[in-house]
């Protein structure tokens, strides 16, 4: 049912599906059980199957189609304010507050009131940076006058798109605003989320005055409030290299030692004759008291939504099957937020826990020790081997790479987590009651050190660490696969399972090598950059990046990992370029263009150069002009009206995004992308 489900949700996404076709397919599923059901026979439970599997496929697709932001006819988009480009005067309660930008404080945000109606809908809302620092919290309302902007999409191939990671939160325009231009009201009720934030402003303050490191006030709060931004840059890097970032994200790792704490600290309670019944009621209410202290953050309320369903099955004596227990959590989750779906983190933590039901009981009969100790360590391996093994194909698609040593660090690095999470709840609660333990603090100091310097170490392993690995969506379908193929073949060897897997790698490796050494595809890229020119030309798995210095951009990385290019070099700019049966001049601050022997096709206007467009064009004839984003705004919408009067096509990267040549064989097929 929870696959049907994520079917539904997948199909719904990518198409669009109207109304009158939905409630006509929905009526003749449920018709079609009815009559199966009424019949009864036992020849036609597979067709019982195959029916409640698409109703609730056809379930997936309407509870997205009844959550999209302009379903209701109260939301804001439904208003004709918002199709106009002017500010609005609007009234905004805050849900969330997020990591603020160099320029910015950004929260998510309700409009509950455009101009003088009544409306909804979530809106990222962007205000200037403060000097007086003037405090905006969760449940607050604030009023203003703004403008009501879409969200824009990546300006690069293979950039991360922001614009579909806010659609999927039901978010699709955002308001910039002044902290003058505001005026904040308290809210006259708080909702849970205002008081979890409360909660957990007040737990960061009582940190902020313990006689402790700014290292180690950063873990605390990373631990246990799951903010983990005064952590170093250093340090998370060295967590990320190591493979165990994890560590430092609020997430199941963390709520799953804590339940183990509760289930030792109420153990005394099965001496009960319903001891077993408490104990699972109130592990679940100090779970969720756990969720609400942290802030309700998504990652966290995934978690404790899953243990609780564990926790509450033990305790009605129900000798369930764990994977079921699981699946069954994801479909309440997606039922309530179908968005999840999309998720990393969503994704990562239910294929991590499925790894280590599915795998770990098969590597539990390779080696087992009598010995308390090694067998702690033991069981901490094969745990982290089989999460691993859940998880290393998406970790290798999205993230482009894989610690090799994620063994070794997670051997010392668990156990360490383990106490110094049992050693930070004393300390927090002995800081709330103020009777702080010079002791406890040191300790947990030192064991922080012990961790941080071993981490730092396995991360100096470079050789072990496989970054910019090229893994595509087909390459991650097919390693799931191919995982699968090979447990059947681990549960049952015969020449079936043996031929299936051996196919199964046959044509993984031959899509690989296929993508390695017989890619044609040729490409001329004028990137977005601010304040810079960058150009990338690209033949098969080559790649050249013409720019003024030798520093890559940060979107370098994104685009060769995703296109799967395996020799990458920097090369300076030129003054003019072959493209296929075309020449490029590049035209920058010096606004020198003056080749009247040179025939010239596109025109690459960088760093504002103070030109006359009128006499360039009656110069050059050419047939397009290119601005990147090294120039000022103002020098490109003049040149636009320019470009319009002569009908010559420009492209504006700074709204359209990179331009891209898609280079053919018998010449140059001239293609635009808006990313």
């Amino acid at each position: 049912m929870t696959l049907g489900l994520i079917i539904g949700i997948l199909v719904s996404e990518n198409i669009n599906i109207v109304w009158p076709a939905l409630l006509g397919f929905l009526a003749i599923v449920i018709l079609a059980m009815e009559l199966l059901w009424h019949r009864g026979s036992f020849k036609l439970i597979p067709w019982t199957g195959l029916a409640t599997a698409l109703l609730v496929v056809s379930l997936g697709v309407t509870i997205v189609k009844i959550q999209k932001p302009g379903f209701k006819k109260q939301h804001y988009s439904h208003s004709k304010d918002t199709k106009e480009q002017r500010p609005l005067k609007m009234a905004l309660q805050i849900t969330a507050v997020l990591k603020p930008s160099p320029f910015n404080q950004r929260f998510y945000a309700n409009i509950i009131q455009l101009e003088s109606r009544a409306v909804n809908g979530k809106i990222l809302l962007n205000i200037a940076n403060d000097p007086l620092k003037k405090s905006i919290y969760v449940d607050d309302v604030l009023l203003l006058f703004s403008k009501l902007d879409p969200i824009s999409g990546p300006k690069n191939p293979h950039a991360f798109d922001y614009k579909k990671y806010l659609s999927r939160k039901r978010i699709t325009h955002q308001v910039k605003s002044k902290p003058i231009a505001i005026r904040v009201l308290k809210a006259p009720k708080r909702t849970l989320l205002g008081w979890s934030y409360q909660l957990k402003t007040t737990l960061a303050d009582q940190i902020n005055q313990m006689q402790l490191t700014p290292s180690t006030k950063g873990f605390l709060k990373a631990f246990y409030l799951g903010d983990r931004n005064e952590i170093p840059e250093r340090i998370k890097t060295n967590y990320k290299r190591a493979g165990v970032l994890h560590i430092l994200a609020l997430s199941g790792l963390h709520v799953g030692i804590f339940l183990m704490l509760l289930k030792f600290l109420f153990r005394p309670l099965l001496q009960h004759k319903k001891g077993k019944q408490i104990r699972s009621l109130l592990m679940v209410l100090c779970l969720w008291a756990f969720a609400i202290l942290s802030g309700l953050s998504p990652s966290i309320v995934r978690a404790v939504s899953m243990f609780s369903l564990f926790a509450i099955a033990q305790g009605l004596n129900r000798q369930t099957n764990s994977i079921n227990t699981l699946f069954i959590s994801a479909f309440i989750l997606l039922l309530i937020n179908p968005n999840y779906c999309f998720d990393v983190g969503f994704q990562l933590s239910y294929l991590a826990v499925l790894g280590i039901l599915i795998i770990k009981p098969k590597l539990d009969g390779f080696w087992t020790s009598k010995n308390k100790i090694i067998e702690f360590f033991n069981a901490t391996l094969k745990v982290s081997l089989a999460a691993q093994i859940g998880i290393f194909p998406l970790l290798l698609y999205y993230f482009h790479q894989f610690p090799g040593l994620f063994l070794l660090a997670n051997l010392l690095v668990l156990p360490l987590l383990i106490v110094s999470l049992y050693l930070g709840v004393f300390i927090l609660a002995l800081g709330v009651l103020d009777r702080s333990s010079q002791y406890l603090n040191v300790a947990f100091e030192e064991l922080l050190n012990l961790m941080n310097t071993y981490v730092n170490w396995i991360s100096k392993h470079e050789f072990f660490i496989f970054t910019n690995v090229p893994f595509d969506f087909f390459m991650l379908c097919s390693t799931y696969i191919l995982l699968y193929l090979a447990w059947r073949f681990y549960n049952k060897k015969n020449y079936k399972n043996s031929l299936l897997l051996m196919m199964g790698i046959t044509i993984f490796q031959s899509y690989k090598i296929h993508q390695l050494c017989f890619n044609p595809k040729k490409e001329f890229i004028v990137f977005y950059q601010i304040k810079k020119t960058v150009l990338g030309f690209r033949d098969g798995s080559y790649f050249q990046l013409h720019q003024k210095d030798a520093i890559k951009p940060t979107f370098l990385e994104n685009y060769t990992s995703r296109e799967g290019l395996i020799n990458v070099s920097i090369q300076p700019l030129k003054k003019i370029y072959s493209i296929g049966n075309h020449k490029l001049l590049i035209v920058d601050s010096t606004a020198i263009y003056g080749f009247k022997n040179t025939p010239i096709d596109w025109v690459l206007l960088s760093n504002s150069p103070k030109l006359n467009l009128d006499d360039l064009i009656e110069n050059l004839r050419p047939k397009y002009i290119i601005a990147d984003g090294s120039n000022y705004t103002t020098y490109v919408e003049r040149w636009k009206k320019t470009c319009l009067k002569y009908k010559i096509r420009f492209h504006d990267s700074a709204l359209k995004g990179a331009f891209v040549f898609n280079i053919e064989p018998q010449g140059v097929k001239l293609g635009t992308k808006d990313f």
